[in-house]
């Protein structure tokens, strides 16, 4: 929650409690989860909030570099998740929506440190691979023996 904070005041935002149970929301869901669920969490200590705050304080803490928005271009679902460690990629399904978490790209940090030093400030970035998951393959491989007789 400091380094949130740290990075709002370094922008020139305040921690409003609107900001703070969007936060404490999404660190209480851990992993990933969508702006429903954190509407729903906020609204049982905030009456008074609407989803699109919630919205909006979304688009801001990502805008940061705080919060990772992961999108699914399969589902109308959108998900976010609490950066709390070093910034990572995502991989996702696109058939069961699984999302896994990646360690660095060493290209792609490599590339960032060289945007800095041509003068480019990297705040924030976003990877996500799509594809289908081991389990869903084996799955799909199933219904088409299935489908052809086999």
């Amino acid at each position: 929650m400091n380094r949130i904070v740290c990075t709002l005041r370094e922008m020139g935002y305040r921690l409003t409690p609107q900001r703070r149970a969007v936060i404490d929301a999404l660190s209480e869901c851990g992993g990933f989860t969508d702006a429903s669920v954190i509407f729903g969490k906020v609204r049982l200590t905030n009456e008074h909030i609407s989803l699109d705050t919630i919205y909006r304080n979304l688009k801001l803490l990502i805008e940061l570099g705080v919060v990772n928005q992961i999108n699914n271009p399969r589902s109308d679902r959108t998900l976010y998740e609490l950066i709390t460690d070093s910034p990572h990629q995502h991989a996702v399904c696109l058939a069961c929506g699984k999302i896994e978490c990646i360690d660095h790209c060493t290209e792609m940090v490599d590339n960032m440190v060289r945007l800095a030093s041509d003068g480019f400030k990297v705040v924030n970035h976003s990877f996500e691979a799509y594809g289908y998951c081991a389990e869903c393959q084996k799955k799909q491989l199933r219904e088409d023996k299935n489908d052809s007789g086999i």
